[in-house]
């Protein structure tokens, strides 16, 4: 018979360091439950669980039912990544970087028109946000042709 309270922490995941950040962390305890057949079958199956867990999120009722259900989504996209052999911790590195990147074009848009970012609607701050993308695709085909 089995004691009262939570199982013990599973044995396939021994050895893994708690230490790791956390997609780097989850990506591994993933790939370990993959490896013993614990899997989607495809990648359209982890989308839709993507889909299913933002459902969710926008259910939840309380802040803890937001915070619970986006750790669901969270690690559900960590499970894309890997299921797509990416490295999870690499791509949101790669990702924060471009966001830095474009951000910095839109304060410099904002400046050649005067204006604060602070004091801009949404709208105004995703238009400066979409000619930054554009400058970014510019700039990159510029390079390809030198």
């Amino acid at each position: 018979q089995r004691p009262p309270g939570p199982p013990p922490f599973p044995a396939a995941f021994a050895g893994l360091a708690r230490s790791l950040p956390a997609l780097a962390y989850s990506q591994e305890m993933q790939g370990r439950a993959a490896a013993l057949g614990y899997d989607w079958p495809d990648v359209e199956g982890v989308i839709e669980k993507l889909e299913e867990e933002a459902v969710e999120l926008l259910d939840a009722r309380n802040d803890d039912e937001r915070a619970e259900e986006l750790g669901d989504l969270l690690l559900v996209m960590v499970n894309l990544a890997r299921k797509l052999g990416i490295d999870a911790e690499s791509a949101l590195r790669a990702g924060n970087a471009k966001f830095a990147r474009r951000f910095a074009h839109v304060e410099r848009l904002a400046a050649d028109r005067n204006r604060r970012l602070d004091t801009m609607t949404f709208d105004e701050l995703d238009e400066l946000w979409d000619r930054a993308k554009l400058l970014e695709r510019e700039s990159a085909r510029g390079e390809e042709t030198r």
